[in-house]
């Protein structure tokens, strides 16, 4: 995608929330989107992370090179202990999802060991009131 393309892709998100880090800036608190904000942003993307909490669906979104990649992940299978949050500096604290897969190790005699494959957003950590 390019950029026109990504910036449209991003401003249709509904029902998202997350964070814009865009290039050559600090992310700031105007670039966090909380559940039912309007997504909206015209500078460069380097990195993106959206979560959807309906659907349970993540949104890495990173520039390489010349070239802007998204990765969509299905959350719903994944299990409530594989789900850790972390502080930021914004005072917010973000999920963030552990992918694992059981796959065959040539260093466990070949037995089934479960490996990570990924880390991805899983949204805000909402105050409980």
């Amino acid at each position: 995608m390019n950029k026109n393309e990504i910036l449209d892709y991003v401003k249709n998100l509904d029902g998202f929330e997350g964070y814009i880090s865009p290039l050559s800036t600090k992310l700031d608190e105007s670039l966090i989107f909380d559940f039912g904000d309007k997504i909206s942003f015209d500078g460069i993307i380097f990195e993106a992370h959206f979560f959807n909490p309906s659907s349970k669906k993540s949104i890495q979104i990173r520039l390489v090179n010349d070239a802007w990649l998204i990765s969509e992940t299905e959350l719903d299978k994944v299990d409530e202990s594989d789900i850790k949050s972390f502080h930021t500096k914004f005072g917010k604290k973000v999920k963030m999802a552990q992918i694992w897969r059981e796959e065959n190790d040539e260093y466990c005699e070949n037995k089934a060991v479960l490996k990570l494959q990924k880390v991805v957003f899983a949204g805000f950590v909402k105050d409980k009131k």
